[in-house]
């Protein structure tokens, strides 16, 4: 009649090596990170890797500050971020929030990519002019960018203006391949934020800059986003866009820099100006486009560096 105990006993200690193995599965060493747990010392630095792209050498006061980071390690850890002001006081960091990772099953070493943004590694901001060094480090790897954060005033919007379109004509623009172009837009409000009747294309009063021109471009706007709810009719304001283009990326682009409402003037990387003509470029480029009742126009547009321009003649070809 002890049976029922023996099977009893037997049946709790079945449940205690299950929950031991399941703890042991999901304890802080399997997958959480490692970096406090093993010196740097003993890690491989073979493996660690650490690059960072898309930091600007300039920003605007208040603007995001977004860059991209890759990482490769065999253990589970984030890089760090540390901002510093002229004078080397620290003035942000990174958060700190543990990091989750499946060590079990993963592929080691790994690699992880990061966007310092509003995910896991923050939102930065700066709100004083001056020049700033970013710090990012990881596993005794550290890369140090300098950047300057200025005033929309001290935007540098000297240099060739740009024409318009004319009838009969197309303006476009032309650069070389491997090489960086400035251009400096402004733009002027048709309406105060306040009598403005199509607020919802500016998601909590916000106004985005920026286009892409495919996979062997880098194209950065200064800034890329502006708050606009205290915008009057008439104010002017200016974007700084800088187009760095790939050794490969001879071609011509249907779209780049706008002008005037909704247009975008055409891109032609490495061409003969002399022989761009109509059939080059799809009819939706030659015609006016239709668009939003966006709040602002494009008044002008200046070449600061880098880059040129040609009309071609369409109509009558």
């Amino acid at each position: 009649m002890k049976t029922p105990h023996l099977t009893i006993i037997t049946g709790i200690g079945i449940s205690v090596i299950i929950v031991a193995t399941v703890l042991i599965f999901f304890s802080p060493s399997n997958v959480t990170t490692r970096q406090n747990l093993i010196p740097p010392s003993q890690i491989n630095p073979s493996v660690i890797t650490l690059t960072v792209y898309g930091l600007n050498d300039t920003y605007l006061v208040g603007q995001r500050i977004n860059f991209n980071i890759n990482t490769t390690s065999t253990e589970c850890s984030r890089p760090h971020v540390i901002l510093t002001s002229e004078n080397g006081s620290t003035i942000w960091t990174n958060r700190p929030d543990v990091m989750f990772c499946d060590i079990i099953s993963s592929s080691w070493p790994a690699s992880w990519h990061w966007r310092l943004d509003n995910g896991d590694l923050g939102v930065l901001r700066v709100n004083q002019t001056g020049t700033y060094k970013m710090i990012i480090s990881f596993f005794g790897k550290t890369i140090e960018r300098e950047f300057s954060v200025i005033s929309s005033s001290n935007l540098d919007c000297h240099g060739k203006g740009v024409s318009k379109n004319q009838d009969g004509s197309l303006v476009v623009l032309l650069m070389n391949p491997n090489s960086t172009a400035t251009i400096c837009t402004t733009y002027q409000f048709d309406s105060s934020w306040g009598s403005y009747q199509n607020k919802a294309i500016y998601k909590g009063g916000m106004a985005h800059f920026g286009f892409s021109l495919g996979p062997k471009f880098n194209v950065t706007a200064i800034p890329s986003l502006l708050n606009i709810t205290n915008a009057s009719k008439g104010d002017t304001f200016s974007v700084m866009y800088k187009i760095s283009s790939a050794t490969d990326s001879k071609g011509i682009y249907d779209y780049s820099i706008p002008w005037d409402t909704c247009e975008q003037y055409p891109l032609a990387v490495d061409y003969d100006v002399s022989k761009l003509k109509k059939s080059d470029f799809p009819l939706e480029v030659l015609l006016t486009r239709p668009c939003f009742n966006v709040i602002f126009h494009v008044t002008s547009n200046t070449i600061v560096s880098g880059m040129n321009f040609t009309e071609v003649i369409v109509k009558g070809q």
